[in-house]
């Protein structure tokens, strides 16, 4: 059974569904209930259930539960699911009822002791110490006892928290910042401590194991069936050696050896790389299920906060947060609770499309916006919904799972309008009971293809000689393996899709048999695919979307580029995307198959086609004129005009001289422009001049011409004539300059 640290959770509720089970009559009720069948008026949460699911205790802050609850406040009930009676137990033991709330309910194995955490000051004499007190009912004597006291009776000078109770109800575990509990605690954080019932005594376990107090909080204690194993979450990082993650993690305390271990390990024995946290205990203390957000206890990990499950036997972990294929639950998963003995695990799961989780070929992917309960079966690996109504209904709303050590009762509570009826959203208690037959199996995977291999997996009793697998007429036996697990591998036949029968039956020594059906359902549709590719006129380096939509089946998409594939991404609402670049490859028409696989492996394709155009526009242009005369290097003022005339490919839309004046299309499609010489060019220098043609077309290719300009130099000449050419003083002559 599983507690945390006081906080409130709203909504709960608790199925169990699993493969094999299908022969048994599964019902949910409501047992936050009056003795007169009244529904509880107030929100009721935190259930803890008895070994056989017989006894339900939880909170309520209902006044109909009881006659005569006037005390304005959250108390604890016990439902007797067999009787149908109800009766509060956060009572003194004179029967007065609690004056301040009481809450974290924890029932022991065969439902007679009742652990609480309650601010109230009559439930015993003495009671001053105005903190929240741990308590234990007996409800076969009828009687009310604190627990969390030191040893010489003294009362807590701080608060407790989060009861839990073995199975046997001799030790009470607890989380308490007091710190007169037990002699030096002088640390200041909340601590777990151990009450021993028989002896009437009180211990701090959360101690390193060479008796250092912890430098950080300890919360969430879980109890094994016995009591030798209290698991816990701990922010102190000196409880054992090496703990320098700087997260809180998850240990386990052996009573009998009086050692502390840290649990939220790797296999491999790599810290968690982030909280770990809401421990639960198997009744031997084996296995030790727990929430963590860490994404490297197991191998290719997602980011969300996942269940994990510690053998201490094997000192492995396991994830089993997955879906019955082995897939990731893409939400966040927390509060697990573990059976008895270990078998399955219930836990609560974030918004998500059932479908995901049932892996069935839905087209419905409508999301549940609240929280439901799913079971993992630890020995047939398969995962199930559970919050479910007697109609199938999936019920929104629920958390707190708990379930019983024998695994034929869940609990919870939950305000789905689907269990209640009602849409007043008042959490109310529920249970799913089973009647869980001797024989059980799974179909893995539970979609095939034609000539798949699947695999058949039962178990059954031990006295079971053989079990056999009638699949399409036809008889086949079951081979035992070492655990004790059966097994049949099976290649499907060539056989139209639809769901198909599998009967199992198992025969015992005594010769008796036991059946039960299963179904294994063949999907041959390949998905439908259809979509885009934009643009598809493009050219080296250019970036290219694809988006496709697929079947909601559909588990991979990739398209096939010239010989590479590439996986698409998945953005939800059964499109795909991918953006990549065009890689250097030829100008031409290419085709991109698209390919879309479903869960099972038929898959449908679709063709895209590309069109590639590195080729760069020609150009072919004159300038006129193409040479200027300059006289002793002086550029004459009166004709320097230059036109430059060019034709390109039809596709171009730009052509640039010198990268800096753009050219002027005509209607004809030729190119014009006209500038002068001075404009280009700051010098005046005989020689050769340069102008550059960038033509660019509609893709980005661009292609170039060089045109030359020459200037040349010619010196004047000059020639005089006088006249007359001889005279006397006084004469006038006349002097005639001639110059080219």
């Amino acid at each position: 059974m599983k507690k945390r640290l006081f906080f409130f959770l709203f909504t709960v509720f608790l199925v169990l569904a699993v493969c094999g089970m299908s022969s048994a009559t599964n019902n949910t009720e409501c047992v936050s209930l009056s003795s007169d069948e009244v529904i509880a008026n107030g929100n009721s949460y935190e259930p803890s259930v008895s070994s056989n699911g017989r006894f339900i205790a939880f909170t309520s802050d209902a006044d109909n539960l009881v006659d005569n609850d006037t005390n304005s406040c959250g108390d604890v009930f016990v439902r007797d699911t067999i009787l149908n009676i109800t009766q509060m137990v956060s009572i003194s033991s004179s029967g007065a009822k609690a004056n301040d709330c009481s809450f974290n309910p924890s029932i022991s194995g065969d439902g007679r002791y009742v652990t609480f955490t309650s601010y109230a000051t009559n439930l015993v004499a003495n009671d001053n110490n105005c903190v929240s007190d741990i308590f234990i009912h007996d409800l076969f004597l009828r009687t009310t006892t604190r627990v969390s006291v030191s040893n010489e009776g003294e009362e807590a000078n701080s608060d407790s928290y989060s009861s839990v109770i073995s199975k046997n109800g001799r030790f009470i575990a607890f989380s308490s910042s007091a710190s007169n509990l037990v002699e030096n605690d002088t640390n200041g954080y909340y601590d777990i401590f151990l009450y021993d019932q028989i002896n009437h005594t009180i211990k701090r376990i959360s101690i390193s194991n060479n008796g250092t107090e912890v430098n950080g909080d300890s919360l969430e204690p879980s109890i094994s069936g016995d009591g030798r194993y209290i698991a816990f979450s701990s922010f102190a990082n000196n409880l054992v050696d090496g703990d320098n993650n700087g997260y809180c993690d998850v240990f386990i305390y052996d009573q009998i050896y009086m050692i502390t271990k840290r649990v939220s390990l790797s296999s491999y024995g790599d810290e968690a790389s982030n909280d770990s946290r809401e421990p639960s205990l198997s009744d031997d203390g084996r296995y030790i299920a727990f929430s963590s957000y860490a994404d490297n206890l197991v191998s290719n990990d997602n980011y969300h906060q996942d269940i994990f499950v510690f053998d201490q036997m094997l000192n492995v972990i396991k994830k089993i947060s997955i879906t019955s294929t082995g897939e990731d639950l893409s939400n966040d998963c927390y509060e697990p609770s573990v059976n008895g003995d270990g078998r399955y695990i219930v836990f609560t799961l974030g918004r998500i499309a059932p479908c995901i989780v049932l892996g069935d070929n839905s087209d419905s992917y409508d999301y549940t916006y609240y929280p439901m309960i799913l079971i993992h079966d630890m020995f047939l690996g398969t995962t199930e919904i559970v919050s479910v109504s007697n109609s199938g209904e999936i019920a929104g709303s629920s958390t707190e799972p708990t379930i019983s050590s024998d695994g034929r009762v869940m609990t919870f509570s939950s305000s789905s309008s689907k269990l209640s009826g009602n849409e007043d959203y008042i959490s109310e208690i529920y249970i799913r009971k089973f009647s869980l037959s001797t024989l059980s199996g799974v179909v893995i995977p539970k979609r095939a293809k034609t000539g798949d291999l699947v695999t058949i997996k039962a178990s059954s009793g031990t006295e079971t000689t053989k079990i056999t697998a009638e699949i399409f007429n036809k008889h086949y036996i079951l081979t035992k393996q070492l655990d004790n697990t059966w097994i049949l591998n099976y290649l499907t036949p060539n056989t139209p899709s639809g769901d198909y029968p599998i009967l199992l039956t198992a025969d015992n020594i005594y010769g008796n048999n036991e059946s039960i059906k299963l179904y294994l359902s063949i999907d041959n549709t390949a998905p439908d695919i259809s979509g885009n590719i934009t643009p598809n006129l493009v050219k080296f380096r250019d970036m290219v979307d694809i988006n496709v939509r697929a079947s909601p089946d559909t588990k991979v998409v990739t398209a096939s580029i010239v010989g590479t594939d590439y996986e698409l991404y998945n953005i939800g609402d059964g499109i795909w995307s991918l953006y990549f670049s065009v890689p250097s490859i030829p100008s031409g028409d290419y085709n991109v198959l698209i390919t879309a696989i479903d869960s099972v492996g038929n898959f449908g394709t679709t063709l895209f086609k590309l069109t590639v155009d590195n080729t760069p526009p020609i150009i072919s242009a004159t300038v006129t004129p193409d040479s200027f005369q300059l006289i002793d290097n002086i550029l004459p003022t009166d004709n320097t005009a230059i036109i430059i005339n060019a034709s390109s490919d039809s596709d171009t839309v730009r052509i640039m001289v010198n990268n800096k004046y753009n050219m002027t299309q005509q209607p004809n499609g030729t190119w014009i422009f006209t500038s002068s010489f001075q404009k280009f060019f700051d010098r005046v220098n005989p020689g050769d001049y340069s102008f550059i043609l960038t033509a660019i077309d509609h893709l980005g290719n661009y292609g170039r011409k060089t045109l030359n300009l020459n200037l040349f130099n010619v010196s004047p000449t000059i020639k005089i004539n006088i006249t007359p050419y001889a005279v006397k003083s006084g004469d006038f002559i006349e002097i005639d300059i001639i110059y080219s």
